[in-house]
């Protein structure tokens, strides 16, 4: 598949992930929004999926280049993106909601794009302009909610998820950059890098826990968690998967805004499947369709 076609698999994925976190937030209570629980569950499908590969694939070496030290740059992406960047964007989801928090959330392409033009040499083309103008003014929008409709939202949790939400967008911009440093670099399956990244995620995060003496707790609550979280994990380790494929085969912020569609589609997932959990209006409407128009635009034309 091209890469275009497997970036916005990739915001499809991430989008029905977030819709079943919030739902599976909403069902139990998760000391840290679910995130140890999708990782876990990511981390299993992923490595299982990559022993399969290894089995039914060619008798050579399984992982070309995995000693070279470009190799980490998987384990940083991995840290700064899957454990850091999700950390804040499910605490943003688990204050916001599903659909705000992922619009905040899409500032990510343009750390992203800010990035990869200064530091990796790739051009913007025409119409990102434009296409970042839309998406600035559904951020716009979307933070003039608390005065549009004051008696629906607390403005300081407001604040704190925008704030929060912003977090995730930077780190997860980074996360993407440095995934497409690694992918240039070292001539490895998506897979297997996929898997790289989110494992390392997994295992910091689990070392953190350890240090402060709440992985125990952590253990114990995964055979009590909502289904709708496992759900989510799976879905999430699809979406990585696919968001490699991307960035090994066209430029990184084009990746990342094609995958930053997921306002959208979590927009419209949220009205069918969240109705009872989240309260949308026609602004937080606007603004969803504003930021993905602009991130569609800049990611096909």
């Amino acid at each position: 598949m091209s890469g275009e076609l497997t970036a916005f698999l990739s915001a499809i994925c991430y989008s029905l992930s977030y819709v079943f976190l919030r739902k599976g937030q909403v069902e139990r209570e998760t000391p840290d929004n679910g995130l140890f629980l999708v990782l876990a569950v990511s981390s299993a499908v992923l490595v299982f999926a990559s022993l399969i590969h290894m089995a039914m694939g060619p008798h050579r070496a399984p992982l070309p280049n995995f000693h070279a030290p470009a190799t980490l740059y998987f384990v940083a992406g991995g840290i700064t993106s899957t454990f850091l960047g999700r950390l804040a964007l499910y605490a943003a989801i688990d204050r916001l909601g599903a659909t705000r928090g992922v619009v905040i959330k899409t500032l990510e392409p343009l750390v992203t794009l800010g990035i990869a033009l200064f530091m990796l040499g790739e051009k913007m083309r025409g119409t990102d302009k434009v296409s970042i103008l839309l998406l600035l003014s559904g951020l716009v929008l979307l933070s003039l909610e608390p005065y549009l409709f004051p008696k629906r939202l607390i403005r300081s949790v407001f604040v704190q998820g925008v704030l929060v939400g912003l977090g995730a967008a930077i780190l997860q911009g980074i996360g993407h950059t440095i995934r497409k440093v690694g992918m240039s670099a070292v001539p490895l399956n998506p897979l297997y890098a996929a898997a790289i990244d989110v494992v390392a995620a997994f295992l910091v995060y689990t070392l953190v826990l350890a240090a402060i003496g709440r992985l125990p707790r952590f253990i114990r609550q995964l055979s009590t968690s909502s289904w709708y979280l496992y759900v989510a994990g799976i879905l999430s380790a699809t979406g990585v998967l696919l968001f490699f494929d991307a960035v090994s085969k066209i430029p990184v912020f084009t990746a990342a805004f094609i995958a930053g569609s997921q306002p959208l589609f979590v927009a419209l997932l949220s009205a069918a499947l969240l109705s009872s959990v989240e309260t949308l209006n026609w602004a937080v409407f606007i603004a969803s369709w504003l930021v993905a128009a602009g991130i569609i635009m800049a990611g096909w034309w």
